[in-house]
């Protein structure tokens, strides 16, 4: 089940329509308002790429979400993306049906600028397949 403060914004997210959060599959290890935030996931049908594997705008996608709402619980304001880097390390690496860690990492939130990164890791074997780096800027008054 998903924490009351991330489901308020699924219904004009990405999350909604293409990960299934609902449908089962999905955990989070911590609390949103933690340094440190795990989120658990099996791949969807929905994300998959011509060649079996999580398109990479669905993989850049989900870590902007996910780093920008743990910025936003960790803030009094609401941030937005400025700068996303992502880094793809093994192409392939997320088919359908496997379980993938995102861990997210606020690095310093403030009233000014956030910063953030992310890693995705295979779960059976701890592979890395995915690593980025996030500036958001705070907009307004957080809502979560």
């Amino acid at each position: 089940m998903l924490p009351v403060s991330v489901s308020k914004l699924l219904p004009v997210s990405f999350a909604r329509n293409v990960f299934p959060m609902d449908e089962g599959g999905y955990r989070m290890e911590g609390s949103l308002e933690e340094a440190v935030v795990k989120f658990y996931f099996p791949i969807h049908p929905r994300v998959l790429s011509w060649n079996g594997s999580m398109h990479a705008g669905a993989i850049t996608t989900l870590l902007d979400f996910l780093l920008s709402i743990h910025a936003s619980a960790r803030s009094t304001y609401r941030v937005v993306s400025v700068d996303l880097h992502v880094t793809i390390h093994e192409a392939g690496g997320l088919p359908l049906g496997e379980d993938i860690c995102v861990e997210c990492h606020s690095i310093k939130v403030s009233r000014l600028l956030c910063f953030g990164k992310a890693k995705i890791i295979r779960v059976k074997d701890g592979t890395l397949l995915v690593t980025a780096i996030q500036t958001m800027a705070p907009m307004g008054p957080s809502n979560l």
